[in-house]
Order: C-alpha cells, then sequence, then structure tokens
C-alpha cells in the first residue's frame, strides 16, 4: 500500500495491504456433499465466529495445493458483499444496482444500505450511499471505506487535492452507524489517509508522514472522540485482528520484497517474523493470518497461504492463478478473487483452511466481480 498516491487506481479493491473485518453474515446454508472423488470440493461452512475454540482444528492433506481452476465445482455463493459488473450481492441485504458507468473502487454493506466509491475520473473519486428506499446520496472526494463486521457501521474518509490533482495534506474521516449517528475527525498534517479496520468501536488508519512514502503510522479514532490517537507500531500496519489484539507489519520494505511480524499491539511484542509472506488479513477467530507473496506488481499475487497465528507456520498455501485478493469468509474457509491465467476473467473461489480443498463460489466469466471490505 503505497501511502498517498496522486492517481487513483481503477479497480476493485478488497483486503489489499489494508483490509481486515469484511462484513458478513453467519452461514447456515449446507455446503457441497463430501465426495472422495472430488478434491475442489469445499467442507459446508462453518459459523462465522469471535472468539477461539479450545483447541484447533486438525489439518489434512499437502500444505501446498496447485488450483486446477477448470476441474473445480461450483458452491454457494459468497456469504459477504461481493459484486457482479454494477450489481451488490451478498451479505445482509438483497441486491442494489450501482448507477452509473464509473468505475466501482470499493464498496461496503450497513444493513440494507450500500456504500459504493466511485472514480469519476483519473484524480477524483464519489461515494455513493444507496438506501434501500431508491434514494442515493453522495460524498464527493472520499478515497477509502469500510465497514464492521456485523454491517452496522461504516467509515470513510476523504483525500483532498490541488488544483493539479496532487494530494494535498489532511482529511477527513467519518463514521455513520444503521441509527444515522454520523461523526466526523479533522485529520491534518499526515498524508495518504488510508482506513484499516473497524473493529470494537473503534476505527483504524494509517497514514504517513510524507506524500508517497513508503513507511506509514497506526491511528485509532473513537468515533465521538475529537482526536485520534497515534498507535505505536515497529513498521507499517497492514491488518488488525478482529479482537483487537494483534496487529499485523511490514517492516523492512526492499525494493521488491518486505519482511512481516504478527505483534502484540498493546505491549509491541513480536510473535514471529517472516519474508516470505506479507499478512493481509485474519479469520475471525484470530486463529489465521491470510497472507500472500511479499511482493507483487499491484494487481495479483502468485499465491495466497493461511498461516498459524501463534507460531507463523504455513498452514496451506494454494497456487495456479492470479490472486486478486483474498478473505475469510469465516473461521474455516478463504474467498480468493483471482483471474485465469490465460483468459484473465474473473471469479472468486473458496478453499477450506483444514483440508485445502476449494471450490467455484462465484464462476469464472466474462463480467467484472469484486469483493467487499
Amino acid at each position: 500500500m503505497a501511502a498517498g498516491n496522486t492517481r487513483l487506481v481503477v479497480g476493485v479493491s478488497a483486503v489489499a495491504v489494508a483490509a481486515v473485518a469484511i462484513g458478513g453474515v453467519v452461514a447456515t446454508s449446507q455446503g457441497p456433499e463430501a465426495d472422495d472423488d472430488r478434491p475442489g470440493a469445499a467442507s459446508p461452512l462453518a459459523v462465522r465466529s469471535s472468539s477461539s475454540p479450545s483447541a484447533p482444528p486438525e489439518l489434512t492433506g499437502p500444505v501446498k495445493v496447485p488450483l486446477q481452476l477448470t476441474k473445480l465445482k461450483p458452491g454457494r455463493e459468497p456469504q459477504v458483499p461481493y459484486s457482479v459488473d454494477r450489481e451488490i450481492r451478498g451479505g445482509a441485504g438483497g441486491t442494489v444496482a450501482v448507477p452509473g458507468s464509473s468505475s466501482l473502487l470499493e464498496f461496503t454493506r450497513m444493513g440494507e444500505t450500500v456504500f459504493a466509491l466511485l472514480s469519476r475520473d483519473e484524480y477524483t473519486s464519489e461515494l455513493l450511499e444507496l438506501k434501500l428506499t431508491g434514494k442515493v446520496e453522495k460524498v464527493p472526494g472520499v478515497s477509502s471505506l469500510i465497514g464492521t463486521d456485523d454491517q452496522t457501521a461504516v467509515a470513510y474518509s476523504t483525500q483532498p487535492r490541488g488544483k493539479d490533482g496532487l494530494n494535498l495534506p489532511g482529511g477527513t474521516v467519518f463514521s455513520q452507524d444503521v441509527d444515522d449517528n454520523v461523526h466526523k475527525l479533522t485529520v491534518r498534517g499526515v498524508w495518504g489517509i488510508r482506513l484499516l479496520a473497524y473493529l470494537n468501536g473503534t476505527v483504524y488508519y494509517t497514514a504517513a508522514a510524507s506524500d508517497g512514502a513508503a513507511a506509514w503510522k497506526l491511528y485509532a479514532w473513537k468515533p465521538g472522540e475529537t482526536a485520534s490517537k497515534h498507535v505505536p507500531t515497529p513498521g507499517s500496519a497492514t491488518a488488525i485482528s478482529p479482537d483487537g489484539k494483534l496487529v499485523a507489519l511490514r517492516t523492512a520494505p526492499g525494493e521488491h520484497r518486505a519482511c512481516s511480524t504478527v505483534n502484540d499491539l498493546a505491549t509491541g511484542r513480536s510473535l514471529w517474523r517472516t519474508c516470505d509472506y506479507e499478512v493481509r488479513s485474519f479469520t475471525p477467530d484470530g486463529r489465521t493470518a491470510i497472507a500472500t507473496p511479499p511482493y507483487d506488481d499491484g494487481w495479483a499475487s502468485a499465491s495466497t497461504a493461511a498461516l498459524d497465528v501463534r507460531s507463523g507456520d504455513v498452514l496451506r498455501e494454494w497456487t495456479g492463478a492470479f490472486f486478486v485478493s483474498a478473505l475469510a469468509e469465516d473461521d474455516q474457509h478463504v474467498l480468493m478473487l483471482i483471474d485465469n491465467q490465460e483468459t484473465m476473467p474473473r471469479g472468486v473461489l473458496r478453499c477450506t483452511i483444514t483440508t485445502g480443498a476449494c471450490e467455484s463460489a462465484v464462476p469464472l466469466g466474462g463480467k467484472r466481480i469484486g469483493l467487499g471490505r
């Protein structure tokens, strides 16, 4: 995540560097039936939890899982918000169409309401709040958007720009909940505000000391308070665990790669370090970190991995596609937005951490697909 980009990156953002705690619902429908001759089939969805079970589930099968996309069988649709062309589906509400033709950058849900961030031109963006009644409210200049896991609140931030289209320092962070409570925080003296998580009534965001800086700082804001607090970390935050106790950090960034650590957020103590992966998010129970190689071209990664949060050990690593983004659907399942290696249509896979098995949650096709924040 390069802080303070002077131009908007046109594309659907999901867990990217700063994504965590995507909105979702408890999955209650049954999964595909088990079939020993069907290695691509995922297990039924587990309940999306917020607390760790007494013992971790047993893992079976190889750690390295090469995918054969043409052999994967269809499963249920994602249980978290996702997009197909300009329709927002999944999550707590019904299908909502995003009006217009501007590129859809990010989206999230707050109950039946959809928040969609659109690119207006090379330098400007606009947030649409699409209500169930059909009413549409617009907020110009929004650059980052995120929702809570239970879809009861959202946060978004603005990026001021000069007449030449270049970034200016500062910005504004807003929070909004289902009871129509809106809070505002004015931020000064930093660049490239990016929302990282909205957890337990606290909005976490990152910002850099200068435009385009390679490192950034972490801040925490409780909506209703007049100021945010700087959270000291020995690196640049890329994810926070759903319970708010752990933070993943990018450290020692180089030209082509960086190292990553998982630290106790309160004490700063490091649990482990790796230079083979960068942590992007956590499962709801906090046991598993979802990670990708520490360097990619800004579009997709060559693999997605599940790491043991306690030790940093690789539990599972999937290859065989271009992985645009990934997020935990529940404690045991990972959703992966992929592009096919040959023709590059988009689709979504659901893979089970305990077995490595995968299925198609959104089939590969010619439509634009995205995962929410």
